[in-house]
């Protein structure tokens, strides 16, 4: 019996699930769209991309959302890549003791730990930068991918090391050399990952951040309707506003999902 067999009846249900989830997400987008030609027309687009709104033009944040993803998902991927192998690969004292405290972190929420983190940030005079968003984000993230990649690394085989060590090789050696190749498609599929949940992340930049000139995308889509007011003719660049934010992040979001689903093809045809 195929267990993975789709029956007609089950494709055609699927369909309508997808669909109606269609519906609910293309209602609100095309209300934001028709109201951002409400007055003004197109010119609520040229406003809003060329004059400043709380102090930063709009393609600022951008910028400001795409360099802490990238931090954020180079920091990441660099120490949880080492991690990783330490934890699969490298027998000593604490090992497993050590990796289940990681792992347990991955419970505590970002509220938890508010006030620490902005004692620190504050003292080392990192509050109020782009440091004060990426780093928070990665210690964060950093749990899941040492989980991760520590899976990945438990799917490839000892004898590799074993060999490499015959040969002369140090773990370090062994680590860039093989293992690192081997687990590209992990690592793509972390750093996509990584960029995409820091580029949408709301709470870390809200909480240690105040200046205009380093606000985020989505602070942005938060702050832009009090600075841009009420009344109906400021409603329309808001909802502009609105529409020039969210396109990157569907453009982003959409290119980003075939490197996922070929990283989870890859793991599971190696599993």
């Amino acid at each position: 019996m195929d267990l993975f067999r789709v029956t007609h009846r089950e494709k055609r249900f699927m369909q309508i699930i997808l669909l109606v989830a269609a519906v609910f997400w293309i209602f609100p987008a095309y209300s934001a769209i028709s109201r951002s030609f409400m007055f003004n027309g197109i010119n609520n687009y040229l406003y809003v991309f060329t004059e400043k709104i709380g102090g930063t033009r709009i393609y600022f944040t951008f910028v400001n959302s795409f360099l802490v993803a990238i931090c954020h998902a180079l920091i990441v991927v660099s120490v949880a890549a080492f991690s990783g192998y330490a934890f699969s690969k490298i027998h000593f004292i604490g090992r497993n003791t050590l990796y289940l405290i990681v792992i347990s972190s991955m419970t505590v929420p970002v509220t938890a730990i508010i006030a620490p983190l902005f004692f620190i940030l504050t003292r080392i005079g990192l509050y109020n930068t782009y440091a004060a968003i990426f780093l928070p984000e990665a210690a964060l993230t950093l749990p899941f991918a040492v989980l991760m990649l520590r899976n990945y690394f438990d799917g490839l085989p000892d004898e590799l090391m074993e060999s490499a060590f015959i040969d002369g090789a140090n773990h370090f050696q062994i680590f860039t050399k093989i293992f690192l190749p081997l687990s590209m498609p992990a690592l793509i599929n972390l750093s996509v990952l990584s960029f995409m949940w820091s580029f949408k992340d709301f709470v870390v930049p809200i909480l240690f951040t105040t200046k205009p000139e380093i606000m985020t995308v989505t602070l942005a889509i938060s702050r832009f309707r009090d600075y841009l007011g009420s009344t109906p003719k400021e409603l329309g660049r808001y909802y502009a506003a609105l529409v020039l934010l969210g396109i990157p992040i569907i453009v982003i979001f959409s290119y980003a999902q075939k490197y996922i689903r070929r990283g989870l093809v890859s793991g599971a045809l190696k599993g």
